[in-house]
């Protein structure tokens, strides 16, 4: 068996923060137990996937305390003394879920008002332990707006138009620590049972070699085309995004490739920075495995996963087509060529050599969209990939635990954001139903939009795009879905829809500045300004702020209604695609102007409305505008 020792002088240095103790000995002990707790996380997830869980809060519990103390070895204290502060967290974390784990069903038994004060101390201490993972991995503005709604909890009753009765310490830790609305509420749940292990996959899949083969496979069809470095860019994180759902994680893994490859070729280093931003924040919507708020999503409307991957599937579609076309377009403009052939990687040899590795990408996705368990479907195409990938290896039982622990410690890296956002997010949800605070805003949206369901989505949309400037995916979505989607389905909306709309812009909140977290990663790789990226990708994903009005009122894009409607809605969306991209970039067959661009955008927004009517005028109108663009070429070229 391998040396563990050994094993870690492998690892790569800057996965993990630095040390500020000025003494190596404490790095190399801490990134040991990095690897034995990340091993531990991994093995109990895969077991616990494939031969059952255990009972719903001890699941919970096991999997919030192994990952919160994984989150405080990953991301230690830089004080010089902080190592310290780390242990004594984690104590508290590791006695917190301890207690829970002996005695929940006795506390349970006694009530919500009885706690002891060792419980209210102890709730009390695994809240502050929560906020501060959550600032740790997700940086101030989540922990903020748990606090804020912590504050409101204790002075709310003073409030008016918003006030409740009032709430005692007894109560809010009763609620938050011990209830399962709280920490250990349904995103959690949805953390321990299912994200986690899809984040394995990825991880295991981009170790085994399959992120580079995606990027291969995107460099191969597309890089000799016009702007081909930025094409291929965008094929490839679409491939990777369908197994890591991370906008981050997406970033890291292919952009550190086509980033410098798209400068090279001519692209500005922001733009190159934006197109990686954008397209890896387009992984979260595209199937099978999309974010992590896509699993919340199935869990909250009682439905198969498989239904919402599929209403997923056109929209994903629609939106890497218009990022495609609007680089096609930046290329013509700024005369960027294709990368040489010789320098390209053959689709033939691609498959010929990576196949193993596509191999349980596509088994997983079968079995989903065969009707599946989403937790059956990933773990025997887990089971596949690690039987793959150990035979590529020639049997070699060294390297491949060795690459197999990397792949470990990688898992507990791109959880440990999502899980404590989702820990922190319980708090969030928590205080929403213990107030009714939740319903209020619900009444307040139809009450603004006076039975208007369109007023109502764009009252929607501002208010995640506001709320988005600063949270995860996950969370964004789990608030809106508290006070927005109800109002939407209150005013007609389907379920499903509504979900989905909501869940769209909190997709987009990835590129959205002036936080836009994707830019924050692909910045370093760009070398250039994250704000410029942020906008840049804004621009080029803005198809993506229209494409949930297209559905809400084209349902035939989720596949709902019968196929010839399916049909005419993805011809005419398609097309609606193509003019809504010329008008972004104001480039048909020459530069268009101001009213050319208006026309295009109209007809864009025409037909990607559904309806017979609107899809004919729409095509008309991008007839005439094609018409004048012909006319002006010619004249230019005369």
């Amino acid at each position: 068996m391998i040396n563990i020792v050994d094993f870690v002088k492998k690892l790569n240095s800057e996965q993990f923060t630095p040390e500020e103790t000025g003494t190596p000995e404490p790095g190399k002990i801490r990134k040991i137990i990095i690897v034995i707790v990340a091993a531990i996380l991994c093995v109990f997830h895969l077991y616990t996937t494939g031969f059952g869980t255990l009972s719903t809060l001890d699941q919970r519990l096991v999997h919030w305390v192994i990952m919160f103390v994984l989150i405080f070895l990953l991301y230690p204290s830089k004080s010089r003394h902080g190592y310290i502060f780390d242990f004594l967290v984690i104590l508290i974390c590791i006695v917190a879920a301890g207690y829970l784990l002996i005695a929940w069903r006795k506390v349970s038994l006694a009530g919500m008002g009885t706690r002891t004060n060792f419980e209210i101390v102890l709730g009390f201490l695994a809240i502050l332990a929560t906020l501060i993972a959550t600032k740790r991995t997700c940086g101030w503005f989540l922990p903020i707006v748990a606090c804020v709604f912590i504050s409101y909890l204790f002075l709310g009753k003073y409030l008016p138009a918003v006030g409740h009765r009032g709430y005692s310490l007894n109560r809010i830790v009763s609620i938050l620590y011990f209830g399962s609305e709280g920490i250990f509420g349904t995103a959690i749940g949805i953390s321990s049972t299912i994200i986690i292990i899809f984040v394995m996959f990825g991880s295991l899949l981009t170790a085994s070699g399959g992120g580079k083969v995606f990027v291969d496979l995107g460099f191969a069809l597309t890089g000799r085309y016009r702007g081909g470095a930025a094409k291929a860019c965008v094929v490839s994180s679409a491939l990777v995004g369908t197994i890591t759902g991370s906008p981050i994680a997406n970033v890291v893994t292919t952009g550190n490739f086509t980033i410098p490859l798209m400068k090279r070729t001519g692209f500005q280093a922001h733009v190159a920075g934006a197109v990686e931003a954008v397209s890896s924040t387009g992984g979260q919507i595209l199937p099978p495995v999309m974010g992590a708020a896509a699993f919340i999503m199935a869990e909250y409307l009682a439905i198969p996963y498989s239904r919402v991957a599929w209403a997923a599937l056109i929209p994903a579609l629609l939106f890497f087509l218009s990022v495609f076309v609007i680089l096609d377009l930046e290329a013509v403009k700024k005369g960027i060529l294709g990368l040489p052939k010789a320098e390209l990687p053959r689709i033939g040899k691609t498959l010929k050599e990576g196949w193993s590795q596509l191999v349980p990408l596509v088994i997983l996705i079968v079995l989903i969209f065969s009707s599946f368990s989403v937790t059956y479907s990933v773990f025997f195409s887990i089971i596949l990939l690690l039987v793959v990938w150990f035979i590529r290896l020639k049997l070699n039982i060294k390297e491949f635990i060795s690459q197999l622990l990397q792949a470990f410690v990688d898992t507990a890296k791109c959880a440990a954001s999502v899980v404590a956002a989702c820990a922190c997010a319980g708090i969030v949800v928590g205080s929403l139903q213990l107030t009714g605070i939740g319903l209020k805003l619900v009444s307040y949206i139809e009450i603004l939009a006076n039975g208007e369901l369109l007023i109502a989505l764009v009252l929607c949309m501002i208010v995640s795009i506001i709320i988005g400037l600063g949270l995860p995916t996950t969370v964004l979505y789990i608030l809106l879905a508290a006070i927005a989607a109800p109002a939407l389905i209150n005013l007609g909306a389907e379920k499903l829809q509504a979900h989905m709309f909501v869940f769209y812009y909190g997709c987009m909140s990835s590129v959205t500045p002036p936080v836009a977290l994707a830019a924050f990663g692909a910045a370093p790789i760009a070398k250039a300004s994250y704000v410029k990226i942020g906008w840049t990708a804004l621009r080029f994903g803005l198809v993506a702020f229209i494409i949930p009005f297209m559905f809400m009122y084209g349902p035939a894009l989720m596949f709902q209604g019968a196929w010839h409607e399916i049909l005419q809605a993805c011809v005419t969306a398609t097309i609606g695609t193509f003019a809504f991209a010329y008008a972004i970039q104001g480039w048909l067959f020459v530069k268009a102007n101001v009213f050319v661009r208006i026309a295009l955008f109209a007809s864009a927004v025409l037909m990607i409305k559904q309806g017979l009517i609107s899809d004919l005028i729409g095509l008309a109108i991008l007839a005439a505008c094609v018409l004048v663009q012909i006319g002006v070429k010619r004249k230019r070229e005369k």
